[in-house]
Order: structure tokens, then sequence, then C-alpha cells
């Protein structure tokens, strides 16, 4: 029997611990809210009615101070200005403006999450950027008619919404005000610039679908929509098919990021690009369907998609951007197309399936962490045209069992740091051209691999060694039977280049730097000599 009364006093005390207190409280001067309540009532108070006067250091009392704040009555306030930094913006937003909810009035390290309904001020006139960004418990959102602002980021991520009203009288709907929230958008029939759709939310001809709720689970995109905006569709992590027309020219950025339910995509070939971050965090994506009018694929652009697991670039690929395909862990192959000429930073960082790298002889540069960290790859081919690899290209690749550098001359890699980090030089096979094993052996950072072997097959029809005449004597290089008014060129073991120029006559004289190895190239030439 008295188990059972204590059981029931502690349910009744946990109960009062989260029950509804209301409080009402009168500003009569903005920036006083803290002061008109107790220690007791900000801390307990969960609906709160407001009459008077607010500024913006009034919300930081609101958004810090008040744990359990969830309804919150405005109606019958007024905001004014204010200058300084003790809103919630902090020291680098000095300016707060009148009649507007501030900046970040509820976001700061994730949004006020115990807020489930908020009444605006009936002299509002705009929402601040940032403003309700996070607050995942709101339930709905309403605005009083004189409200024409909705800015940036203002409501992104109030996922908990159950419908979005947007009356007649909102003229501007900042990017990403309404980001990965839930509900549907109802838009007032006389608003002259914003239209609804099945609970999607366009412009009011419809032509650019600017934001998508994230309770959708498959959407076909109406064919009167010619641009899908940025972040359209982001967040909505229950979208498992989506069908884009064939009107669209233009998916911008960020549209699709963390659709995680997303396994497929067609992009139609009335675009040209992939966004930047189109589809970054699309962690069930496996299939991509990249038509032949698209030329490059934008930076992030499907970072983190780790179910992707082939992808087949069209021949039009000219350009792969920064970390476009950065931690694709699931990643095993993927073709590069013979006109691409740009693989950029990190492009490729963390492929950890990826198991072979043959790239084209349109590149020329192999940009920093291009492949680090791809630890399961285990082939790599550079065309000769390769005279540029950065830090870290390959650093980590601790599976590499080949690697073939089609260049006669060593890449310089002086002053690019951790190349071939942790790459097991001792077993990986360095495949050179034939004639070119010495001077890989002597350069920076090539030298590290204990087996280099010189491969017939590659570079034969553009380095073809020819032993014309070419010798060095007291330091000076002498070669003969050259065609008048060739180029000639003299290259250090390291790769740099300390000569070229057109030849006066059938031979040349030429004082050499110093000490070592040196190639003479003329013609699709060449010949060792050394100092």
């Amino acid at each position: 029997m008295k188990k059972h009364l204590l059981f029931c006093s502690l349910f009744m005390l946990c109960g009062a611990a989260f029950s509804q207190v209301s409080l009402t409280v009168n500003v009569p001067v903005a920036g006083g809210l803290y002061g008109a309540m107790t220690a007791e009532q900000r801390n307990t108070v969960t609906d709160l009615t407001i009459t008077g006067w607010l500024n913006a250091t009034d919300f930081v009392t609101l958004r810090d101070n008040m744990p359990v704040l969830a309804v919150l009555e405005l109606s019958g306030s007024s905001i004014v200005a204010y200058s300084g930094s003790g809103g919630p913006g902090g020291a680098g937003q000095g300016y707060y403006p009148a009649n507007e909810i501030p900046y970040s009035a509820f976001w700061h390290n994730g949004g006020k999450t115990t807020l489930t309904a908020t009444i605006l001020p009936q002299t509002l006139h705009s929402v601040g950027s940032h403003a309700f960004q996070g607050c995942t418990g709101l339930l709905e959102v309403n605005f009083p008619a004189s409200v024409d602002s909705i800015r940036y980021s203002a409501y992104n991520g109030c996922s908990g919404f159950e419908t979005i009203n947007i009356p007649s009288t909102i003229m501007y709907i900042g990017p990403d005000a309404f980001a990965s929230c839930g509900g549907n958008f109802y838009v007032s029939a006389d608003n002259p610039n914003y239209s609804g759709l099945d609970g999607v939310l366009f412009n009011k001809t419809q032509s650019l679908l600017i934001q998508c709720p994230n309770s959708k689970t498959s959407y076909n995109i109406p064919s009167t929509v010619t641009v899908i905006g940025w972040d359209a569709f982001i967040g909505c992590s229950m979208l498992d098919s989506v069908n884009i027309s064939t009107t669209v020219t233009t998916i911008g950025q960020h549209a699709f990021t963390n659709c995680t339910s997303l396994t497929s995509i067609e992009l139609p070939s009335s675009i040209s690009t992939v966004s930047y971050g189109l589809f970054a965090g699309c962690t069930s994506l496996q299939s991509v369907s990249i038509p032949s009018s698209i030329d490059s694929i934008g930076d992030l652009s499907f970072a983190r998609c780790s179910s992707l697991a082939e992808l087949n670039l069209p021949y039009s690929i000219t350009y792969i951007g920064i970390m476009a395909f950065w931690q694709c862990t699931g990643l095993t192959s993927i073709n590069f197309p013979p006109q691409l000429i740009s693989i950029m930073q990190q492009a490729f960082n963390g492929c950890t399936s990826l198991d072979e790298a043959i790239l084209p002889s349109s590149m020329t540069i192999v940009s920093v962490g291009a492949f680090a960290g791809c630890t399961g790859l285990r082939k790599v081919v550079l065309p000769s045209t390769i005279n540029t690899i950065q830090s870290q290209a390959f650093s980590n690749c601790t599976s590499l069992e080949e690697f073939h550098a089609d260049n006669p001359l060593p890449v310089d890699l002086s002053a690019s740091n951790n190349v071939f980090l942790n790459v097991p030089t001792a077993t990986c096979i360095l495949y050179v051209p034939v004639g070119s094993e010495m001077l890989y052996e002597v350069a920076p950072k090539w030298e590290d691999f204990q087996n280099i072997i010189e491969d017939p097959t590659i570079g034969v029809a553009t380095y073809e060694l020819k032993p014309f005449r070419a010798w060095v004597s007291n330091g000076t290089l002498f070669v003969n039977d050259i065609r008048n008014g060739a180029c000639v060129s003299v290259f250090a073991a390291n790769g740099a280049q300390i000569y070229s120029g057109l030849s006066p006559s059938d031979n040349l004289n030429l004082n050499l730097p110093g000490k070592g190895m040196y190639i003479v190239r003329s013609e699709n030439y060449s010949v060792k000599v050394v100092n």
C-alpha cells in the first residue's frame, strides 16, 4: 500500500513538473521583458502572452531563458528597432529593424524545439532571416495581414509543420525560407506572386518550383516548370521517386540534397550541368542517368552518395568539380570521358571501393587530394599529358598495386606534399616508358617506388627514343644532326625544363646548370645524357 501511494505521489509530481503554466506579461519599455518576470516564471512558463513593446534583446530572453516555452502570443505587442550587440544575432548583427521578428530570434545552436505555436504581432511586416530556423516543434504558421516579407531561412527545418498558409499579402519569400519543412503549402488565390499546387509552393505562373514539403514520398514535376529552385527538395527524406519534366532547363543548387530515400534519378536532356551539391547526402541513390547534354559535374554534386556503385559519364563531360564524389564509399567504377579536362580538388576523396582510375589524355593536372583516401584503388593510369600532380593526390591509397606514369619525364613533385603518403611503394609497381627508368629512380618522390618497370607499350607513338648525337663535355651539352628551325627542349631529371628554343642550325651547344641526368627532346625524339 505504501509503495502504491509513493508511486502515485511521484506520478503527480512528474505531471506537475510538465504541466501547462500560462502567464500574461506587459512590457511598457522595449528591452524590459527579462525584468518583468521572475526567475521562476521564466523557468516554468509554457504559454506566454506579451503586450506592450519589444526589441531584439527581448527575443534573447525568449530564446535562451525560457526552457519550456511552447506557445507564444504576440498579437498585442509591437517590435521596435534596435542597434547593438545584445540581439539574438550576437556581435555580428548590429541592427534589427522595427516590425520584424529579429534575425536568429529562435535559432542558436539549433532551433527552439519546445515552441509549438506562435501568434505574430498585428503590426509585423517581416519575419527575419533564420528567425524560426530549426523550430521542429512548430505545428502551424499563420501570418497576419500586415506581413509582406518572409526572409532567408526564416522557417528552415521546421519539420513539424502540418500546414503552411501563405496569404495574399505576402509579396516576398526569401531563399530557403521553408526549406526542409513539413506540411503542405496553401497559398491564397489572390496572392500576386505565389501559388500552390498539390501542397507545393510555386511562383504565380508555376514556372518556378520553389519548395516541396518533406512529407512527399513521390512527385511528378508539372510541365509548366522550367526552373527547379535552390534547395527545392532539400531534406525530403521520404521522397523515393521524382519525375523531372523535359521542360526543366535549370535545376538549382542543393535541389535534392539529403533526399535520403531517393534511389534513382533520370536527368532530362534539357539541362546542361549537374549543379552544386545537387544530390549531396542522397545516401540511398543507386542509379543516375546523365544525358549527353550535360558537360559538367558540379562541386559536391554527389558527395556522400554512399549507395552509388557505378556511374557512366557521357563523353560530353569536361569538368568534375571539387569534392564531386567525396565519400562515395560504394562507388566501384566510373569511366573518365575522353574529353574530360578537369578533375578538381578532393573530387574522389574517400571513395574507398573505387578499383581503378584511368585518366584520359585530355587532362594535364591531377588536383589536390583528387584520389586521396581511395583505400581500395588498385590501378592508376596517368597519360603522358599529365604535367602537374598536386599535394595529396594519391595519399592513403593503401591498396595500389600498379601505377602507370606514361610521361617519359617524371612530373616534378618537389613542391607537392604527401602525393604518395601511405601508398605501398615497396610493393606497388611503377610502370614507365622505355628509357625512363633511370629518370624516375632519381626524381623526387618517384624514387620511393622500389619496383620500376619500363613498359614498351607506353608512349611509343609519341616518344620514341632515338640516339641522335648528344653528349656532354666539361659541363656543356652538344647536340648535332637536328633539323634547322626545329624546337629543342632540355629537361633535368626531376622534369624541370631548363631550355626550350628553335635550333638556329643543325647543332646546339648549351651550358648545363649542374651535375646529373638530362633528357633532350626534339620532334618527338628524345635522348638521355649525363653530366
